[in-house]
């Protein structure tokens, strides 16, 4: 029975109780009903109320003001694609940008939308006729490796893939391939600084030529691509650099096809370019990221959708904290490169600016701001040898970087000694369900005692962190001896 239910069951037993007759009771049910809904308004408003929460369209136009003119942006899920659609039907945001699902790309009558102009969008440079991409036809294109360590010019490798008179048998089935998994994309490097891919400053780190192999997120050779891989490499191969390329941060590794090394973040896309910047140091980031362009996109073109609004206070459900947690990783990826670069007077303005936009009240923390603690630290460390590049921050500031970094610091440490807390309540067979996290808490606290004493030894806070920590693993492991005794858990 539910709560409500039990109300009114109770209510009309004392009202026969207090001797009120049939209309008598009836009136009263009736009266105690109609206070029901106003009852859950009450209790459910605030988690409901959705007036001042505007981070749907706003994450969108986020994404769309992250790029350059007539960008072609490949999504793939429903969250990073449907609201950038309204953003430009409805509210005409960025019209010359063709958002392109690659889930979608799978499909033939999706690859008609995508020849064809939208708004300000030109028809993309898929070359491919209706007859090569119809349904059933190159929904897989296989792959040949070869021994060959050379690259294969993408063009041509092409030729071979749409050619129906040159097919691989494999029993009584033929399939369309690809000569090889290794491609090249040539580039002409005045061409592309002329286009303004890149500035002249780094006309000498452009390469002659994109040399990739095709692999999945996991970086194993792929031995097949699908229909919607195929036409982003017709895309790339006829596209010419005429137009920017974007991958969105979420699309995921497998639909990046091996080219991360020429990706470079400048909002919550990685652009192609042609430089090859490698495996970034950064575990969250891939390839390099433009630091002018995405601070100039974080501090003056990013909108917030009421996050930052404290006076009403929004509700943030699973799937807009799921977001947010990708535009607070993505400002610590931005304010760590601008640390390396010795620019920390701005890597300490987006760090605060993410704190003031995603504040704790609306956007509760989680350990994805374990990057912001270390940077912080690291730009409140006095000690130049260790923190070489925040020397021109002044007393002040490194004293604001100190205290905010302590605040992340316990509110984080805080969180795993809850989790584990949690697990200890529990019986043994629910404990021991809890292992994986019970293990995660136990690493995230010991990376933030670790990161911050490296910064600051001297700390006092570093000898009650540890303390703290200590405790949290003589409590399990006399939880774990415990049950173990008892014949609930083997090692």
């Amino acid at each position: 029975m539910t709560f409500c239910g039990a109300v009114l069951y109770g209510i009309a037993h004392a009202s026969r109780f207090m001797g009120l007759n049939e209309n008598g009771r009836a009136l009263t049910l009736v009266g105690i009903t109609l206070l029901v809904p106003l009852l859950m308004a009450f209790e459910g408003w605030d988690d409901h109320n959705r007036s001042h929460r505007t981070t749907g369209v706003d994450f969108a136009k986020n994404y769309l003001e992250s790029l350059a003119p007539n960008a072609i942006l490949f999504t793939n899920g429903d969250n990073d694609t449907f609201p950038l659609w309204y953003a430009q039907e409805v509210e005409g945001v960025r019209t010359d940008v063709r958002v392109c699902n690659l889930s979608l790309l799978n499909t033939d009558w999706y690859i008609d939308q995508m020849q064809r102009r939208a708004y300000e969008s030109a028809p993309l440079p898929i070359n491919m006729s209706e007859e090569q991409y119809r349904q059933g036809t190159r929904d897989i294109v296989l792959l040949e490796p070869t021994s060959s360590p050379g690259f294969v010019d993408l063009k041509e490798a092409l030729r071979t893939a749409l050619d129906d008179d040159i097919q691989k048998s494999y029993g009584e089935k033929s399939y369309p391939y690809f000569p090889t998994n290794k491609f090249s994309l040539p580039v002409d490097s005045a061409r592309v600084i002329a286009l303004g891919i890149v500035n002249a400053d780094e006309a000498s780190t452009v390469v002659d030529a994109l040399e990739w192999t095709v692999v999945d997120g996991q970086g194993e050779p792929l031995q097949y691509i699908l229909k919607n891989q195929l036409a982003v490499l017709s895309m790339l191969a006829n596209n010419d650099w005429e137009r920017p390329v974007y991958f969105a941060v979420t699309t995921g590794g497998d639909s990046y096809i091996g080219l991360q090394d020429y990706f470079r973040l400048e909002g919550l896309a990685y652009r192609l370019v042609p430089i090859k910047y490698g495996e970034n140091p950064n575990p969250n980031l891939i390839g390099g990221i433009e630091t002018d362009v995405m601070y100039e996109n974080v501090m003056e073109n990013w909108s917030w959708g009421g996050m930052d609004d404290l006076e009403h206070g929004i509700y943030m459900d699973e799937n807009n904290r799921r977001m947010v947690t990708n535009v607070r990783l993505q400002m610590a990826n931005l304010a760590d490169a601008l640390i390396e670069v010795n620019d920390p007077q701005r890597a300490l303005e987006v760090l605060d600016k993410l704190l003031r936009v995603t504040p704790q009240e609306n956007v509760p923390y989680t350990r994805v701001l374990m990057p912001v603690v270390e940077a912080y630290a690291e730009l409140a460390s006095p000690d130049t040898l260790l923190s070489p590049n925040a020397n021109s921050l002044d007393d002040m500031q490194r004293k604001s970087a100190l205290d905010k970094a302590q605040e992340l610091l316990q509110a984080l440490f805080k969180q795993q000694e809850e989790i584990v807390e949690f697990a200890l309540s529990l019986d043994a067979e629910y404990f021991t369900a809890m292992a994986s996290e019970i293990d995660l808490a136990l690493q995230i606290n010991d990376r933030l005692i670790r990161v911050y004493k490296y910064y600051h030894p001297e700390d006092p806070i570093v000898g009650e962190l540890d303390t703290r920590l200590g405790l949290m693993e003589a409590q399990i492991e006399d939880y774990e001896r415990s049950i173990v005794e008892l014949g609930f858990m083997e090692f």
